[in-house]
């Protein structure tokens, strides 16, 4: 019975997708799995390791989220899935990072599998996390530094001139906020980032809302993410395959085909085939 509810939900997206694409129309769109055999191909060909360990590693990540009863406890839509918390277990195992940095908290769901995922890895590092409110639910006082402020104007103060490196995890979506992240982060060379929300099915490429609006933005708007992106790196077109595989000078990005599409963007000088 729960195969054939998956089945029913799976093909009404399918319908739903395809009727806005013919109207012309903007519907976001998470699909419910995620292709590992590619994920884990894609986390080879970025951080040149190898397949077998990826896939190893999953399987051992897998078989801990479901220890953690994360599925039910923090959800895996509209907050970092299973899939995309496995890119920063990843990211973490293999760059070992000082500190984590989450822009954009909410509820702390998030924040509950990264301090899980460090600690798993026996990391020492500090967690930090900005947010304008304080909703948090799933993590206490101890576990992470909650921020109260919005950073959108002192993005190089508030990160990159208290902490020396580490990992930046963004999961908020005013347009100037993200630009000014992304913008600020290029010019370092010791920070990994890594971007929620960057997936197609979360794409507006009509987007009508103001840049202004911070408040407005949800999944029905689409997100800016990929606008930003293409702004940046100079892609023509949001929805674009340039978009989700570049380089330039200094840094390498990747977007991943997750529920909700993770950008991992990454020095070269962290790479080792580079």
């Amino acid at each position: 019975m729960v195969l054939f509810r998956k089945a029913i939900t799976k093909l009404e997206e399918i319908l739903n997708k395809k009727t806005a694409l013919q109207k012309n129309l903007y519907q976001p769109y998470i699909p419910i799995s995620t292709d590992i055999d590619k994920l884990c191909s894609n986390l080879c060909d970025l951080l040149g390791l190898e397949e077998m360990v990826l896939r190893t590693m999953w399987l051992e990540y897998e078989q801990f989220s479901q220890s953690q009863n994360y599925a039910e406890i923090l959800g895996e839509r509209k907050t970092l899935a299973t899939e995309e918390a496995f890119i920063i277990y990843v990211l973490a195992s293999n760059f070992r990072p000082q500190n984590f940095v989450e822009i954009g908290t909410q509820h702390g769901r998030s924040t509950r599998r990264i301090i899980d995922l460090a600690q798993r890895l026996g990391l020492n590092a500090s967690i930090t996390c900005f947010d304008i409110v304080n909703l948090v639910k799933h993590f206490s006082p101890d576990e992470a530094n909650l921020v109260l402020k919005d950073i959108t104007e002192t993005v190089k103060e508030d990160i990159f001139g208290c902490y020396e490196s580490g990992i930046i995890y963004l999961d908020a979506h005013p347009y100037y906020l993200l630009k000014n992240v992304l913008k600020t982060f290029l010019k370092y060379q010791n920070w990994i980032l890594v971007i929620h929300d960057c997936s197609r099915g979360l794409c507006n490429p009509q987007m009508n809302l103001s840049r202004e609006d911070v408040l407005g933005i949800t999944s029905l708007t689409g997100h800016w993410e990929r606008h930003v992106l293409a702004e940046i790196f100079n892609v023509d077109d949001v929805m674009s395959d340039c978009l989700n595989y570049g380089q330039t000078e200094s840094h390498v990005r990747m977007i991943f085909d997750t529920p909700h599409g993770i950008c991992v963007i990454l020095p070269k000088c962290f790479l080792s085939y580079e």
